[in-house]
């Protein structure tokens, strides 16, 4: 029996000695039947009227017995080849025409045939005879299940799954449900009523069209024994003793949740799945027991599980019942399947004798919520730019309890009332989105699909297991403590979960927090009107190994100290206080993941200081040191709260830095007069050797990056040297194209981890680079890794002893080569088919609908490698990007490298003025760069017309005779410099003429 409740044995017992001295007498008791037709008939039946009679109809097999049922007779008492129903005359015709025999009975036959051999223990399917069935119908069935091995017991047997729907191979944007029985191993008829559910719906798909719609439309599993050890042995418990239905992880008591092997694969199959409602059988009793069953408040979905609950018993008058109120237990299934997944979830307590009859009375009532499960809310969310599909939760204020998509396809279903809802979408690494629905009384749920932008926040997702303490205790019910403990989830809102006194909960953050050393690597909000104390321990897995982290008063950061990365942090109560006080305990209101999933480091706001005078082109050294000065700036007074250091004359810079010059003909400042104009402005007492600035350089262009990485990521110091607010890094500063033309700040980079302290081996994805020379779109560039060495971080090909070398003013703070460094490569975003048509309408002229077709893969490609490379891990760029509209893209034929598309950003109120340009490869549609402004610019500056009017004009000044002109054509060429900015090719009669972005025309022969 699933509960035992010693206030209640005297009514059970009561009831139970009514219920038999009724049998003898002839009582049947209120039915439900099911008419033909499907409508829901109640009937209080006092023996068969004049009309009706006592019958007892054989069947050969489960088919016929299906037929019968599905007529709507309903067996008072049922053997393993009859059954015996009250049929009325018509009913009595019926059976004659489909030729069953029959014969009357008196209900003197009633008691005996309950006793009958055939209903005892033993008929039950063992789990030999369970496996051999199962394997049956999978066998038998391919087309619509399969059956899996979800774990095994603590004596290794397999726990069998089986999916049932049209498509069992693939996850589909469908509603799931599970049916699980047996979690006792002595309550046999749980393990028949999922078996038999699973053959009536094999055996009816195709031939019954509502069970056809159902597996069409939904992906069934059916687990019949959760306790294969304790039903061979027949005992309550599993091989270790162990209750499996107090040993989930919500609320779960005194018992070490997720303890047993059982209760693990158990949790694996409802995190891998998302299930919307859910059945679990028991025995002995006619119960419909619903949530909470750890406390008596309703849940937050209160109305339609209610709703649920009576329709269940409707169909077989068992007492529906919320399960704290029939008695408390901690740790089922129920409570975790709603309480960690969303997943509404029921106790039915069946009889334990009488399979026939007992899944007469459940099997429509089980169809019903498999039903169910289709109404209500459902969608898809995807990325708002990719279209991927996101692990998001949704929340809905009038039922505020999450559900969650499915990672795999993004689809959702949440199961609600007509009505008109507020529902919140959430996800890590994307911003919130609010929407207003109104949910209609279709059988058919209501269809609410949401795209969502990327952010850089990232908190915790969902509750791995819990137990708050209840001060008063059993049955006071929670009396002080009205918080849940789903408010830890999310973003800080001011609503928190009060754990108790001593109470913990263990929050999955879905995401890694990876360790980035030196800086705090998480944040813990504690909210209430007072500051609770509490400990903190981290693990990589959600069942440990546990770390400590230490312990925290009120809202606090930690950090993961000799942890490389966590995914679960567990929260414990220091148990100090009042238990009775309202809100006892720590109240934690949020978890937030301060280091995105990959290592990121962006420093923000870093101030771009364009190149200025005649001679832009030897300003570019003096803009990049006056930007790194003001970012490092110092105060001559030592006070760290006065002014930073200003420079307003770049001119100036250029002398200080050019005079320092290894070669002092050159007119660029070379990486001995800019590393030196940095080292003149020294931070006294700060450091007497200046700024930690050194000329590092090698023919190692891995090598250099590593160098690169490490400084950017090094925190330099504590006290003084930089500008409030702002991280305590500094970029690294190059030479860009090979030589001095051009110096740029690379102040960021993306990584799979911390540069600093080296690890073993490091992963560059991209560079964020600031660049204050006027041939770029933008201030602000990022650059994949592998375009940054192809395009801008080249040899140096100079005269001075840097020649043949990369270059660097940065100084790591240690030089370990044995790190491998990968420099990753941008996945590839065409298809060949794709690339083929794409590569046609760059050589040929085509039709107008494969050209609009093709520029819609290049971007569609190229706000993908956006979406990876860029968005979620930065916040600016991403607030100027949601604002825009892509433009036609335009190819360009690079003369000394690959081939390439500018995808334009327009700014969507205004379509002339660009914010955004960004660039992939036109022979494989990888990402390349983007770069961006804040202020919108028109692009380009000279558009193909005008390139041709000036050719036109030049050729008329120049006073070249073009005779009659057989052709102008024009293409974009890239030839040298920024690769956003590229030349007009304009070909007259055979000669070509370029003009550049300044409308500088010259002549190739």
């Amino acid at each position: 029996m699933e509960k035992i409740n010693p206030i209640r044995i005297v009514s059970i017992v009561s009831c139970a000695f009514i219920l038999l001295a009724t049998s003898f007498i002839g009582v049947v008791g209120e039915e439900k039947r099911i008419l033909n037709n499907g409508s829901n008939v109640l009937s209080s039946q006092l023996i068969p009227t004049s009309k009706e009679n006592l019958v007892s109809i054989r069947f050969s097999d489960y088919t016929q017995l299906e037929q019968l049922l599905e007529y709507g007779f309903t067996p008072l008492v049922s053997r393993e080849k009859d059954i015996i129903v009250s049929a009325s005359e018509e009913q009595q015709q019926w059976l004659d025409k489909r030729g069953f025999y029959y014969t009357e009975v008196s209900d003197q036959n009633i008691p005996h045939l309950e006793k009958n051999e055939g209903d005892r223990a033993d008929v039950f399917h063992t789990y030999t005879t369970l496996t051999t069935e199962l394997q049956t119908i999978a066998n038998t069935y391919p087309a619509i299940t399969r059956l899996y091995d979800l774990g095994h017991s603590v004596q290794g047997r397999v726990l069998w799954g089986l999916k049932i729907s049209d498509n069992p191979d693939v996850e589909e944007n469908e509603p799931e449900v599970r049916i699980c029985g047996c979690h006792h191993g002595n309550e046999y008829m749980s393990v028949e009523m999922p078996l038999m559910m699973a053959w009536h719906l094999v055996r009816n798909y195709s031939v019954n069209p509502t069970i056809t719609q159902l597996i069409n439309n939904r992906e069934i599993w059916i687990i019949p024994l959760v306790n294969p050890d304790g039903r061979t042995s027949g005992t309550r418990e599993n091989a270790h003793g162990i209750d499996l239905n107090r040993n989930y992880g919500y609320m779960y008591g005194t018992t070490t949740a997720f303890s047993e092997p059982e209760t693990q694969a158990m949790r694996a199959n409802a995190l891998d799945n998302v299930f919307s409602l859910s059945l679990s059988f028991h025995c002995s009793g006619d119960v419909v027991n619903y949530i909470w069953n750890y406390k008596g408040q309703p849940v937050p979905d209160n109305a339609v599980v209610v709703q649920l609950s009576q329709q269940y018993g409707s169909h077989n008058g068992y007492w529906v019942v919320e399960g704290y109120d029939w008695y408390q237990t901690k740790g089922d299934t129920n409570d975790f399947s709603y309480g960690c997944r969303g997943d509404i979830d029921w106790t039915i307590e069946v009889q334990d004798n009488g399979i026939t009859q007992c899944w007469g009375l459940n099997r429509d009532a089980m169809m019903e919520i498999i039903t169910a499960a289709g109404m209500g809310l459902t969608g898809v969310v995807t990325d708002a730019f990719t279209g991927a599909p996101i692990a998001a939760t949704i929340w809905v204020d009038q039922a505020n309890w999450p559900c969650f998509t499915d990672p795999k396809i993004g689809d959702y279903h949440k199961v609600i009332l007509p009505g008109t809802y507020t529902v919140h979408f959430r996800a890590n690494g994307y911003q919130e989105q609010t929407r207003s629905v109104v949910v209609s009384s279709s059988p058919n749920a209501t269809i609410l699909n949401v795209s969502l932008y990327p952010t850089n926040d990232y908190y915790a997702y969902q509750v791995t297991q819990c137990n708050v303490i209840d001060g008063y205790s059993y049955p006071n019910n929670y009396v002080n403590n009205p918080t849940e403990v789903i408010s830890a989830l999310g973003p800080p809102d001011g609503v928190c979960a009060s754990l108790g006194k001593g109470g913990v909960v263990v929050l999955d953050m879905k995401d890694k927090i990876q360790n980035y050393p030196g800086n705090t690597d998480f944040k813990i909000y504690e909210g209430g009107p007072t500051s609770d104390g509490y400990t903190v321990m981290a693990a990589q897995d959600w069942n440990g190994p546990w770390t400590s982290l230490g312990s925290g008063t009120g809202t606090k950061t930690f950090n993961l100290g000799s942890l490389q990365w966590i995914q679960y942090v567990k929260i414990t109560d220091d148990n100090d206080g009042s238990s009775t006080e309202q809100n006892p305990g720590v109240d934690i209101d949020a978890v937030q993941n301060l280091v995105p999933q990959h290592f990121i480091l962006n420093l923000s706001n870093f101030p771009m200081y364009p190149a200025i005078g005649p001679n832009y082109t030897q300003m570019c050294g003096p803009a990049v040191a006056q930007m790194t000065l003001n970012y490092m700036w110092w105060n001559q007074t030592q006070d760290p709260s006065g002014p930073p250091m200003t420079f307003a004359d770049q001119q100036w810079l250029y002398t200080t830095g050019h005079a320092n010059n290894t070669n002092t003909s050159l007119s660029y400042l070379d990486t001995q007069g800019l590393w030196k104009l940095l080292q003149t402005y020294r931070p006294l007492p700060y450091s007497t050797y200046g700024y930690n600035f050194g000329k590092e350089y090698d023919t190692n262009s891995t090598i250099m990056i590593k160098q690169i990485c490490q400084w950017i990521n090094y925190t330099i110091g504590t006290y003084g040297g930089h500008r409030p607010g702002y991280p305590s890094n500094v970029p690294a500063l190059v030479p860009i194209y090979g030589d001095y033309s051009n110096w740029v700040a690379v102040r960021g980079f993306h990584s799979d981890q911390p540069a600093y302290p080296l690890p073993s081996n490091l992963t560059i994805y991209g560079f964020w680079v600031n660049d204050p020379l006027p041939g770029g779109i933008g201030a602000n560039n990022y650059v994949t890794a592998g375009d940054w060495l192809a395009t801008y971080y080249k040899p140096l090909q100079t005269t001075d002893i840097y020649n043949g070398k990369y270059v660097a003013i940065c100084e790591p703070p240690e030089k370990d080569n044995n790190t491998q460094v990968t420099i990753a490569q941008s996945p590839t975003r065409f298809t060949t088919e794709k690339q083929q048509l794409i590569t046609l309408t760059q050589n040929t002229k085509t039709s107008t609908e494969l050209i609009a077709q093709t520029n819609q893969w290049i971007i569609q490609a190229t706000q993908k490698g956006i979406t990876t490379q860029l968005l979620p891990y930065d916040a600016e760029f991403s607030r100027v990007f949601k604002e825009t509209s892509p433009d036609s893209p335009l190819f360009v034929k690079n003369l000394i490298g690959e081939n390439y598309y500018i995808v334009p950003f327009r700014v969507s109120s205004d379509s002339e003025k660009t914010v955004v340009v960004a660039r992939i490869s036109a022979d494989d549609g990888s990402f390349k760069e983007a770069s961006w402004v804040k202020n919108p610019v028109k692009y380009l500056p000279i558009s193909q017309q005008q390139a041709q009017q000036l050719v036109s004009k030049y050729c008329e000044q120049q006073d070249i005779d073009l005779g009659d002109l057989i052709m102008m054509t024009s293409d974009l060429i890239y030839r040298q410099a920024s690769p956003y900015y590229p030349d007009w090719r304009v070909m007259v009669n055979g000669v070509s003429y370029i003009v550049n972005q300044q409308g500088i025309i010259s002549i190739i022969q």
